[in-house]
């Protein structure tokens, strides 16, 4: 699931970079790119509760857990439950303007919380 993760954070930072693809408006670069560093984030924090793929955990349910594993749990949920609610805005806030500074914001969530997962123990 690391490899996934890591290759989601891959495509988000592509997409936040604003590069031309023919007919696509940057916005629409910087909102999937904001989702897909929400889901790096998520999968990686299924990996770090050792969730199977399988099993389908609800984006309340994983915070709640991060929040319960001890050490800097809670730290580590409220930078997620602050990504989520980056990415609901990104993807159902159509009316709200989001631009490279929103897809920015999100990669460095995104990157504080690959690197805290992987100290957690």
């Amino acid at each position: 699931m690391a490899a996934l993760s890591a290759a989601l954070l891959d495509v988000a930072e592509w997409l936040a970079a604003g590069e031309s693809i023919r007919g696509v408006a940057p916005e629409a670069l910087f909102r999937t790119s904001i989702n897909r560093a929400y889901y790096a984030a998520f999968h990686q924090g299924r990996a770090f509760l050792r969730v199977r793929v399988s099993d389908r955990m609800r984006h309340g349910v994983l915070i709640a857990r991060i929040r319960a594993s001890g050490g800097e749990g809670h730290y580590v949920a409220d930078k997620l439950r602050a990504l989520y609610v980056l990415r609901e805005k990104a993807d159902y806030d159509l009316d709200r303007e989001i631009n490279r500074e929103d897809a920015v914001n999100a990669l460095a969530l995104c990157h504080e919380l690959m690197a805290q997962f992987e100290r957690q123990p």
